[in-house]
């Protein structure tokens, strides 16, 4: 169970994990379906992989929830600087400590690779990366993409096969659609 609310709103409704999140201007408050569905994979991980990219972190959300459930080393990463600041105050505000957040693109990845790679953003940003992710991810590692339509998961899937990343679930709310590939 999660709980992600802004510092504003009352605390007496938490229930499971909570996540307080203040979002400026930033994506990622968790009310949206793409958000939700990021989520509810997160929790259905175990055990939860040690090593995460937060691609389009936004608010920070994700890599937030990621370092509660067992993560110990996070890189969160947003293009828009002031993404990049919210994240910061929302790790501050949630106590972590094992998230770095940076602004920029995927380049920032370098040569690091992962066990588990977040990516929220739309469609077209999905099908550019892809080729890094697949690059960056451990062998077994597992890549969770959301931020389009249940129409985009086939064309995905059909991308991510051509890196060698393999097809192994799908959640779908109100026509939004999340998919994990494992490499």
């Amino acid at each position: 169970m999660l709980t992600i609310r802004a510092p504003f709103h009352n605390q007496d409704c938490v229930k499971g994990m909570e996540v307080i999140i203040q979002p400026q201007m930033s994506f990622g408050t968790g009310h949206h379906e793409t958000t939700w569905l990021m989520s509810k994979s997160l929790f259905d991980l175990n055990p939860f992989p040690e090593t995460v990219l937060d691609m389009g972190t936004g608010t920070g959300v994700l890599a937030i929830i990621s370092e509660k459930l067992g993560a110990r080393d996070v890189l969160a990463i947003d293009i828009e600087d002031w993404s990049v600041e919210n994240t910061k105050e929302n790790v501050e505000r949630n106590g972590c400590t094992s998230i770095e957040a940076l602004c920029g693109d995927i380049d920032l990845v370098g040569d690091k690779s992962f066990d588990l790679i977040l990516a929220n953003i739309n469609k077209n940003v999905l099908k550019a990366h892809l080729p890094y992710y697949a690059k960056a991810l451990k062998d077994s590692g597992l890549l969770y993409m959301s931020g389009f339509f249940e129409t985009d998961i086939e064309e995905l899937i059909g991308e991510a096969k051509q890196y060698g990343l393999v097809f192994e679930s799908q959640l779908i709310k109100d026509t939004w659609a999340c998919i994990k590939l494992k490499k």
